[in-house]
């Protein structure tokens, strides 16, 4: 499910961005809602992808 580009408005990472680049980002960007314990990735795998918790936390095991 595409984000709204107001997700991306205070992320520093994306703070260059215009308006218009930030809602084309966020036409490619899915929501994504994930369980707590499940992983979404382990060390040692591809980096295939970025995440943006938007809320609860991440740890590692």
């Amino acid at each position: 499910m595409p984000v709204a580009a107001s997700l991306l408005t205070d992320l520093p990472l994306f703070e260059s961005l215009g308006r218009d680049e930030r809602a084309l980002l966020a036409g490619v960007v899915d929501l994504r809602t994930v369980p707590a314990g499940e992983f979404l990735f382990k060390a040692g795998d591809p980096g295939q992808a970025m995440y943006i918790v938007v809320s609860g936390r991440s740890r590692s095991p």
